[in-house]
């Protein structure tokens, strides 16, 4: 286990935390499938820049094979968050997609038959009850779940299939190549789908084109390469747990720039899920 690169997931989880306000942003003035096709693009771009030489060296269809299946999967978890994004807030979306910590072990010990430890099934349980606090913490007699909830819940699903496909497929040496495969994958998805929809339609606005490049470089290219490089050095569950600070940073984001508020039980599910993560390190 590598203390660094669960670390750099860390970073990841920040990263996309503070997704959440430039990705709201520009679907609030953008067709969300063209947002989509255009945030991933420019990551593809950045990536065929960053490994073309990897990519004329080595004979990697495998890898590609295997990156496509995991770029089909990202692609329909981005396409219900986003989507969700419509009709929730970022605070809520980001806490609603921390709930794949929760479904990574189960998927993991389903699919692939891994076993998980004690430490990384009792920290799935305090980031699960962390994100319930955060989520149903804000006092009152009554729920607000909405349409936009429930497409979280599914994007949540799709990402913790992500996770534990990582885990399974990804290595040092073939992710150069699955990583553009699945980035390229989810760009092509959604230009089809923007295409079919009549949707590819562009709108000039700068700080529109400021969110799309921060989405695309930061939240696309960047977070994705720490991930598909540092995720093997680690385990599905404790990665799982280590990304579920993403809400927490969403939160934090939501509260900055959108003025949205955590009570206190909202707090103290928070610091659960830091406590999670110290957990989850126990061998």
């Amino acid at each position: 286990m590598s203390y660094r690169a669960e670390l750099a997931l860390l970073g990841v989880a920040f990263i996309w935390g503070a997704s959440f306000v430039p990705t709201q942003d520009a679907v609030g003035t953008m067709p969300v499938l063209t947002f989509l096709a255009l945030r991933f693009a420019l990551a593809l771009l950045a990536l065929l820049l960053l490994f073309s030489g990897d990519l004329r060296r080595l004979n990697q269809t495998k890898a590609l094979w295997s990156g496509a299946l995991i770029g089909l999967v990202l692609f329909w978890g981005y396409l219900f968050q986003t989507w969700g994004l419509r009709y929730t807030t970022v605070t809520k979306s980001g806490f609603f997609t921390g709930l794949s910590v929760v479904l990574v072990p189960l998927l993991a010990a389903l699919l692939f038959r891994r076993r998980v430890s004690a430490p990384e099934w009792l920290g799935t349980v305090l980031s699960a009850a962390g994100l319930a606090l955060i989520v149903f913490g804000a006092g009152g007699a009554t729920i607000d779940f909405n349409f936009g909830d429930l497409l979280t819940l599914l994007a949540a699903l799709c990402f913790a299939l992500q996770i534990v496909l990582i885990d399974r497929l990804v290595s040092q040496a073939n992710y150069p190549a699955l990583l553009v495969a699945e980035i390229a994958v989810v760009a092509l998805l959604s230009t089809i789908g923007a295409l079919a929809a009549g949707q590819l339609a562009f709108v000039w606005s700068l700080p529109l084109w400021g969110d799309i490049g921060v989405t695309g470089l930061l939240a696309t290219a960047l977070a994705f390469w720490i991930q598909s490089r540092f995720q093997a050095r680690s385990t599905a569950t404790r990665a799982a747990i280590i990304l579920s600070g993403e809400p927490v940073f969403a939160g934090i984001f939501g509260y900055l720039l959108r003025g949205d508020r955590l009570q206190s039980g909202q707090l103290l599910g928070a610091l659960l899920i830091v406590v999670a993560m110290i957990v989850a390190q126990r061998r």
